[in-house]
């Protein structure tokens, strides 16, 4: 399994440990505690047996600046609208948001392990 590492995330991150932990506040701080190039590439290359990185691409760029709760929140509101129009949902008069999923799943003539 591969899961990309982009070079920005990183350096954010260790930008973010450096200012919360007062022990490493000496770190780049002629940098405004920002990593510098050299540090990145000395990570990489640390790690590089642990992680796979890669170039973060526009669109990944544009999905990652899109996804906010309120975007995210309006596609699934399309998404119930256009699949309840096609007749793909049904309205589950027995639905009670106040049961426990776990229990309203469990099958009753399953018997219990």
């Amino acid at each position: 399994f591969f899961f990309p590492v982009f070079k920005q995330y990183i350096t954010e991150r260790a930008q973010f440990l450096v200012r919360s932990v007062p022990e490493f506040n000496h770190f780049w701080a002629a940098r405004d505690n920002k990593p510098t190039n050299a540090w990145y590439y000395g990570w990489k290359a640390r790690w590089a047996h642990r992680l796979g990185s890669a170039t973060q691409s526009i669109i990944e760029l544009d999905r990652e600046k899109w996804a906010t709760s309120e975007n995210i929140a309006k596609h699934y509101d399309v998404l119930h609208e256009v699949l309840s129009e096609i007749g793909f949902l049904e309205p589950n008069p027995d639905f009670d948001p106040n049961v426990e999923w776990s229990a309203a799943l469990e099958s009753p003539t399953r018997p219990r392990e």
